[in-house]
């Protein structure tokens, strides 16, 4: 509901439409990432058996979350953190020694793949924060929760691939192989759930932003049955381009927010059910998304050739190796939007932060 006070109510549909998209992706992913780890720890037991069984315990929780959650909070993050910090040791134990023949070539499109990650779970922090008493507590929380977890595993599988070269095609296994590394894999497998349910809980409440009437937990339970059968019909080879549509996405999207929230509005937002529409500010986040896609389209067959034609057009092919897709579509957005807020309407701006 944050992108009411940027767009309007009705200007929020889109990325609210965006988001529940990503969404259900990212809980197939989640599924999928459990049922690869549970088939490696029992090979036994079919992959699609435990595929299922992810898919329905994450939605029975996000039917039920807070309770899960208290759980959570008390016992599973610290058999969590436990496994984590013995992970870095074995794997830092192995040495790290930097593969030869490596470039800096491909470095800013590991970048844009980086920041699509968390970029995405923007959108979805204010499902959780919002129960902060205060807002200090909101971002810290979000800040030291999300940030340093997702910098440390980041660390972890980079000092992974350089200490276990065998990591990088078989990430799980290379993990495995370590001593009681079965053990560790299985609490972090556990632990996936919660990222699942979060996106299920996460779509249920963006469906709301639509219709307020809409109720969760039929909402939760019809998502989930959709992601599970995702998640049985599809791989992790396509993981890469669901990342960069994700960050063309949310990236430009973000900076806008940012600097209107910040900077112009003077962190004041309409985000009642009589937000005023504000369509000059849909402009910057799609000029946003075009730079992206034009500097990093992906590989989607029929998506990626369109706009590697765009590059053609513009003498950006190939797009110069310097550029980050993301750093540079996140400026645009930002200057843009600069730009082109004197254009808004002053009443329509005055009535916002009047309602405010």
């Amino acid at each position: 509901m944050r992108l009411r006070g940027l767009l309007g109510r009705r200007g929020s549909f889109l990325p609210t439409v965006l988001n529940i998209a990503q969404c259900v992706g990212w809980a197939a992913v989640e599924v999928l990432v459990i049922a690869d780890g549970s088939a490696k720890l029992v090979p036994s037991v079919p992959h699609s058996v435990w595929a299922v069984g992810a898919g329905a315990l994450a939605t029975a929780l996000a039917l039920w979350p807070l309770g899960f959650v208290r759980t959570l909070r008390r016992y599973a993050v610290w058999l969590v953190i436990a496994s984590s910090i013995y992970l870095f040791v074995e794997v830092l134990r192995h040495g790290l020694s930097p593969p030869p023949g490596g470039s800096w070539r491909p470095f800013w499109l590991s970048v844009d793949v980086v920041v699509a990650l968390p970029i995405s779970w923007a959108p979805l922090a204010a499902d959780y924060s919002r129960h902060s008493r205060r807002s200090r507590d909101a971002f810290s929380g979000a800040l030291g929760g999300f940030g340093v977890a997702a910098i440390a595993y980041f660390l972890l599988g980079l000092f992974a691939i350089v200490a276990m070269p065998k990591s990088s095609s078989d990430p799980i296994g290379a993990l495995l192989a370590v001593p009681a590394g079965a053990l560790a894999v299985a609490i972090l497998v556990l632990d996936e759930i919660d990222e699942a349910f979060a996106n299920l809980y996460s779509t249920a409440l963006s469906a709301q932003n639509l219709k307020p009437t809409l109720d969760r937990r039929v909402v939760a339970l019809l998502v989930g049955l959709v992601a599970t059968a995702l998640a049985l019909l599809t791989d992790m080879t396509q993981y890469e381009n669901f990342l960069l549509l994700i960050g063309s996405v949310f990236v430009p999207l973000f900076a806008v927010l940012l600097v209107d929230y910040f900077l112009l509005r003077g962190r004041v937002f309409d985000v009642g059910p009589l937000a005023p529409s504000r369509p000059v500010m849909a402009l910057p986040w799609f000029l946003g998304f075009v730079v992206y896609q034009l500097l990093n389209p992906g590989t989607v067959p029929g998506w990626s050739a369109l706009w590697t034609r765009g590059q053609a057009l513009l003498h950006l092919s190939p797009p110069p190796p310097w550029l980050s897709a993301s750093l540079t579509s996140f400026v645009v957005a930002a200057l843009v939007t600069l730009a082109v807020a004197p254009l808004e309407h002053p009443r329509a701006g005055r009535a916002g932060r009047e309602q405010s």
